[in-house]
């Protein structure tokens, strides 16, 4: 037990020395500093919400992703959900939502 707790131990010490050592860790005011020079980096305009919202959804409980795939809400049995457009709309939004957010990492 004594071993298990020195090895925890020092991979918590290891862990903290590295994340001090490449700025892992900011205090808020040098993550504003940070923001303030780099929001690209470190936001997301409502494109990418999107398409990161849509990558999240269509995915099973192993990761892949299974476009289209039904979500069931947890206080309701497994139904398939309403859909504003058909399967082709939504890939054709996902197509456009990605090139538009490469387009304006690339500019941006």
């Amino acid at each position: 037990m004594e071993e298990i707790e020195r090895i925890l131990e020092r991979i918590g010490r290891e862990s903290r020395e590295r994340f001090e050592r490449v700025g892992a860790i900011l205090s808020f005011s040098e993550y504003l500093d940070l923001l303030r020079r780099r929001p690209y980096a470190l936001t997301r305009d409502v494109a990418q919400y999107t398409a990161d919202m849509m990558d999240h959804r269509d995915r099973d409980d192993q990761g892949v992703v299974v476009p289209g795939a039904p979500v069931p809400a947890p206080h309701r049995p497994a139904r398939r959900p309403r859909r504003l457009a058909g399967q082709e709309v939504q890939n054709e939004l996902y197509r456009c939502l990605r090139e538009f957010v490469q387009r304006r990492r690339m500019t941006g």
